[in-house]
């Protein structure tokens, strides 16, 4: 058969064969995450273009929901990095080549997705993804997010370079056949790729703790329809809070909301000028989370309620439509209302995009 065709065959062979590899790995790091914080995996799909991971339980704390988002992104990362470290240049088959860069440019368009949509955040509501639920959970601001991600995609094409994927040698390859010189640029390149993993590692060092010191100091306020954030010293004397929120255009709307409370429930509620509820949760506290709905133009009332004990739970289930408790939700509130050092201080933050 000629060369040719066994190098097409085998390229064509292997990209599909890279995007399910790849679909396997990300779902596959959700899941890792989501194991590790005691969940349950109720669903692992990702041998079609509708790839997801569904679960139930868990207790995530804000680290553990960031780390979920990056996950699908930095196990697939970590593969591709071990198996370019095994990649070997003096190969003559050019498909052996060729399938190495469909892998590195494959993890090169995963990685660049995190410096875009940051950047898209600027002056835009962005795609619903990892990304952004990753800017929602950390409030990084988005440029800090775009600028590290910049920098792992850098090294990672300097790391790829310094294993001869990405020299010009290997480049004429593809195109041609090996000359008896070739050897010899090999050989000559060989001696400065371990000084150029070792800049490469003390760079990432330096780059992730100068990043991660900024963003521990740079608040982001996300820019979007509606912003608030502050704290309600006693919940005891104010036992609940409203703000308005008027919507101008007809579509859906992300809730960024993250509530610090301590021994007792809050209620938040989205109310339409009819009085209905568009929208009600309950919980002890809210960790940094997402919900999405469509609103329709007009004025909204947002509502938060603090529930001090067990009987204005019950009254606020009945006032709401949501009829009795169940044994779990019972379980749950008693649970909140036994904390030994209950406090009634409530810290809140919410933006609507």
């Amino acid at each position: 058969m000629n060369q040719k065709i066994k190098t097409l065959l085998c390229v064509l062979t292997f990209i599909p064969f890279y995007f399910f590899i790849y679909a396997f790995l990300h779902e596959a790091g959700h899941a890792l995450v989501i194991l590790a914080y005691g969940g349950t995996i109720d669903n692992f799909v990702f041998w079609n273009f509708n790839a997801h991971v569904s679960s139930s339980g868990g207790a995530f704390t804000s680290f553990g929901m960031a780390l979920n988002t990056i996950a699908g992104m930095l196990l697939p990362t970590i593969i591709g990095v071990i198996a370019i470290s095994l990649y070997r240049p003096n190969k003559k088959s050019a498909g052996y080549h060729i399938c190495y860069f469909t892998t590195l440019f494959g993890l090169l368009g995963s990685m660049s997705v995190w410096v875009a949509i940051p950047i898209i955040s600027l002056f835009n509501l962005p795609p619903r993804d990892d990304v952004t639920n990753f800017l929602n959970l950390t409030r990084y601001h988005p440029l800090i997010v775009s600028i590290s991600a910049l920098f792992f995609v850098g090294a990672f094409v300097v790391f790829a370079h310094a294993k001869g994927l990405l020299s010009k040698t290997n480049l004429q390859k593809i195109y041609r056949s090996f000359k008896s010189n070739n050897e010899n640029i090999i050989a000559k390149n060989n001696g400065n790729r371990k000084n150029k993993i070792l800049f490469t590692a003390l760079g990432l060092l330096v780059i992730s703790a100068a990043t991660l010191y900024s963003a521990n100091y740079i608040t982001y306020y996300p820019p979007g329809v509606f912003n608030t954030s502050g704290v309600i010293t006693n919940v005891l004397e104010e036992r609940s809070w409203e703000s308005t929120l008027a919507i101008e255009d007809s579509r859906i709307y992300s809730f960024d909301i993250e509530i610090k409370a301590y021994g007792l429930i809050t209620a938040f509620c989205v109310i339409d000028e009819s009085g209905e509820y568009i929208s009600q949760n309950q919980a002890e506290g809210f960790m940094p989370s997402i919900i999405s709905f469509g609103l329709d133009e007009g004025i909204y009332t947002l509502s938060m309620m603090f529930l001090t004990d067990y009987e204005a739970v019950a009254d606020y289930f009945v006032k709401t439509g949501f009829g009795e408790l169940d044994p779990k939700e019972i379980q749950y509130i008693n649970e909140a209302f036994s904390r030994d050092n209950t406090s009634y201080a409530v810290e809140y933050f919410i933006s609507v995009r």
